[in-house]
């Protein structure tokens, strides 16, 4: 009898003790006092208490930093604006909370098993003060220091101290700076602004001539710049050395003139002496500071060329360094077409003063004056002038009345006028017209002769084989017809019966 009634006794007892404990725990959970966090389980699942305070003091710490976001969104909205404000609540989001004065209660019933992580509001006040009036205090011993040592020596100090007022959720007042955190990126982003750079564009790897290094030789106050990291803010970087010396290398391949490039200068975390959760942060929101520098390839591009004369025929050969040439462009000075031969050879059908230009890429150019005066050539044409003006008088004539309309294309002088008398003549089905390769006996074709330059039209040549071809403007038979119209402008022609 006894033992039946101690057991009864039992019974009660303990379902007294669960009905005051699941009391307590209401209490709290539903009080506006605490932050909170719970986890519950099933009886079933047989998860440890310590498993089970891990997740209601990871779910309490989220709810303390949800409502701190908000608070702190508020605040940078009012005096920073929206953007700012926005930056801010990332950054508490993403906070480490160090917490003390926490605690844990749990009870269980016949499915389940609660635990309930829980912080005094008040409390936790209490350790944000603390934090921030432990920041203040350090950041009061690094402005006495920077006063004997200088910026220089204490910008880790600062970059530590701004890594921490990012993991306080609140603003720091400190003396009459409304935010500490504020205040210290001031301080750090002036120092990347006035740390002064020089640069330069070195001579190019031998080996490789298209890559220019451009040193830059960061200071401030005389002194090199330390865990600062330097690089150019495009797709053509190929290496980056960091520190006070920094060395890029930069495509020039195009760059044979002053061009300007955007530079981003900004800490290097892997260099400074940081914690690694300091370091996260400042990776994910780094103090950067960005200028224009102008770099001048064209002091390093060398372009000239070698000129060969004989007479009236000149052997060119360029010299270009420091560029890779992927496209070359000769200039004779005369009415010829410009030629892209890398060494061409020319020949000049007249006496006189010629400016050469060799252009590269398009970019470089460099002239030369040479002068033709050559005997030979004048002889040779008063010769020919003389002993073949009767014959070149007879053919043309003969030709004249052999071809119905030639007469009338021997009278244009502008290039433009011919092409448009020769357009309706192909539409009355009287000629064709069009390159050489066009026509399978270029022997039975006139050659229409133009500057690519004036436009003029400079000779008309008729029938016949190369060797044997005669001008019929200027009545002189053609002794190199292939000389004759290089580099010109050439419409071939055929008259159809």
């Amino acid at each position: 009898m006894k033992v039946h009634f101690l057991i009864i006794f039992i019974i009660i007892f303990s379902v007294c003790l669960l009905n005051a404990s699941s009391e307590d725990y209401l209490k709290i959970k539903n009080s506006s006092d605490y932050y909170i966090g719970e986890c519950v389980s099933s009886i079933k699942e047989c998860v440890n208490d310590e498993q089970m305070q891990k997740t209601a003091l990871s779910k309490m710490i989220l709810q303390m930093q949800s409502t701190v976001k908000v608070d702190i969104s508020d605040d940078q909205t009012e005096r920073d604006g929206k953007i700012q404000g926005e930056l801010r609540q990332t950054i508490a989001m993403s906070s480490q909370i160090k917490l003390t004065n926490f605690k844990y209660i749990s009870y269980s019933d016949k499915n389940n098993k609660y635990m309930l992580a829980y912080m005094n509001k008040t409390a936790y006040k209490t350790w944000l003060d603390a934090e921030s009036e432990r920041i203040k205090s350090r950041m009061q011993e690094a402005i006495e220091k920077e006063d004997i040592l200088g910026l220089g020596d204490i910008i880790p100090i600062y970059l530590n101290l701004y890594a921490q007022t990012l993991l306080i959720p609140q603003a720091i007042m400190y003396e009459n700076k409304a935010d500490l955190n504020l205040y210290l990126y001031d301080i750090l982003y002036e120092y990347l602004k006035e740390s002064r750079k020089r640069s330069n564009v070195q001579k190019p790897n031998p080996q490789t001539p298209d890559i220019y290094p451009v040193s830059f030789d960061v200071r401030y106050m005389q002194m090199p710049v330390n865990n600062v990291k330097l690089a150019f803010d495009s797709d053509k970087i190929y290496k980056v050395v960091v520190g006070g010396n920094a060395e890029l290398y930069i495509d020039g391949h195009s760059s044979v003139q002053k061009k300007t490039e955007k530079v981003v200068m900004t800490y290097d975390t892997q260099l400074a002496e940081l914690a690694d959760n300091i370091k996260g942060i400042l990776d994910e929101h780094p103090i950067i500071y960005t200028f224009n520098e102008d770099l001048d390839f064209s002091k390093l591009v060398k372009v000239d060329f070698e000129i060969i004369q004989d007479g009236a025929e000149v052997c060119l050969t360029p010299i270009a360094s420091n560029i890779s040439v992927n496209e070359i462009q000769w200039q004779f000075g005369d009415d010829s077409y410009p030629i892209t031969e890398t060494k061409p050879k020319y020949k000049y059908n007249k006496n006189g003063k010629y400016t050469v230009t060799l252009t590269i890429n398009r970019a470089v150019s460099v002239s030369k004056v040479i002068v033709v005066n050559d005997n030979a050539l004048i002889e040779k044409q008063e010769i020919i002038a003389q002993e073949k003006q009767p014959i070149v008088e007879k053919e043309k004539e003969i030709v004249l009345n052999l071809v119905d309309g030639l007469s009338d294309l021997l009278e244009f002088t502008e290039v433009d006028n011919a092409i448009q008398w020769l357009v309706n003549m192909k539409k009355d089905g009287r000629i064709i017209y069009g390159k050489r390769s066009n026509f399978q006996k270029t022997d039975q074709c006139y050659v229409l002769i133009f500057s690519p330059v004036s436009k003029e039209v400079l000779n008309i040549i008729g029938p016949g084989q190369d060797d044997c071809r005669m001008d019929l403007l200027k009545k002189v038979k053609i002794d190199d017809f292939e000389n004759e119209i290089k580099g010109k402008g050439v419409i071939w022609i055929q008259f159809l019966d």
